[in-house]
């Protein structure tokens, strides 16, 4: 799908071929050189003002991206609740002043495999962590969400302690956010329940040996999110 910049560009730039055609066809009907060095004069001044047109637009773009919220994840930092048990967790982090709304995420825990399905999560103010247990060792990490103004909507990708945003289209967004709504039974607060309740049965039945509780979490995996 071509944005809306690129589109405008590819007009410009076939109604300036198609008067260039017909500029050189005069030209050579008519052999008056006066009328063909004004035309060309005509033609690098359009020509420039599509560069500066071209150049303002990528500019902006990345002045969007720069000021927009930006998600990313920590893997391995001591847990918030729980951190008498847990050794550490998953955190989700805004690193952008500005507020990501309406979060939506998915993982795998290997790169072979399926992801998960979009899961509704949260919204996160600027600079603010959320931390997330049943989101356990996971190869890859994605997160769709947008801005305050509903204007803009990003995806996040991890992969290999590596985090990219890139932006995307809202009918894109739309669609996930669909997906994650009729996934309602696990969403996010529903799954940090479920996840508890399963961890502390585990406990029981492994005598408080946190490490052997979790090496069942396939089995979480399995019946809350594949």
């Amino acid at each position: 799908m071509f944005s809306s910049t690129s589109k405008t560009i590819g007009i410009l730039i076939f109604f300036i071929g198609v008067g260039a055609y017909f500029l050189l066809k005069n030209y050579f009907a008519t052999g008056e050189i006066s009328n063909f060095s004004g035309y060309v004069s005509l033609l690098i001044a359009i020509v420039a003002l599509l560069g500066g047109f071209y150049t303002d637009a990528k500019n902006k773009k990345k002045e969007n991206l720069l000021f927009s919220p930006e998600i990313t994840w920590t893997l391995s930092e001591p847990a918030f609740e729980m951190a008498d048990r847990f050794l550490d967790s998953v955190k989700v982090v805004n690193t952008s002043t500005s507020p990501a709304l309406n979060i939506v995420m998915r993982y795998r825990l290997d790169r072979n495999e399926n992801y998960t399905s979009w899961i509704t999560c949260f919204t996160l103010q600027g600079h603010q962590i959320n931390e997330i247990f049943w989101l356990r060792y996971p190869d890859t990490i994605q997160a769709v969400y947008h801005d305050r103004s509903g204007e803009k909507y990003f995806r996040s990708t991890m992969q290999d302690s590596a985090t990219i945003k890139e932006e995307i289209p809202s009918d894109e967004y739309r669609d996930i956010a669909a997906e994650g709504m009729a996934n309602r039974n696990h969403n996010n607060s529903i799954l940090r329940v479920s996840f508890i309740n399963f961890l502390n049965s585990k406990l029981i039945l492994y005598n408080n040996d946190m490490d052997r509780a979790l090496q069942d979490f396939n089995e979480f995996y399995i019946i809350n999110l594949r």
